[in-house]
């Protein structure tokens, strides 16, 4: 199991369902903070990748997800050992025919530092 998915099972399944219920679902705009720290831009991300596959079947789900990882990108300020979960949600949405250009530019910023 990769290291990142492996740290995801000190949280409680509690904390990841609030996580995806604050996100997912077209929550109000008072639930979503305007700006994330690295830590909850990290967590978030982690959960949505461990969404991803299971979201597949249920494509209103899937494309809020895929909305919702472009935005947690776009409200943090990363650091390089992010790149990993970053390219992993950069290739999932690829792959599933999702734009992905903010995830894209985010990368290339943090591998030109």
């Amino acid at each position: 199991m990769p290291k990142h998915l492996h740290q995801m099972k000190k949280r409680s399944p509690t904390d990841e369902v609030k996580t995806l219920l604050t996100w997912l679902g077209f929550p109000g705009t008072k639930t979503i903070s305007t700006q994330l720290s690295h830590a909850q831009g990290d967590k978030t991300l982690q959960i949505f990748a461990q969404a991803w596959e299971p979201s597949r079947d249920f494509a209103r789900l899937r494309s809020d997800l895929a909305n919702k990882i472009a935005v947690v990108a776009k409200k943090v300020s990363w650091r390089s050992q992010d790149i990993f979960i970053l390219e992993t949600h950069y290739n999932n949405l690829k792959n599933a025919g999702y734009e992905a250009d903010s995830l894209q530019s985010v990368i290339v910023k943090l591998k030109g530092r």
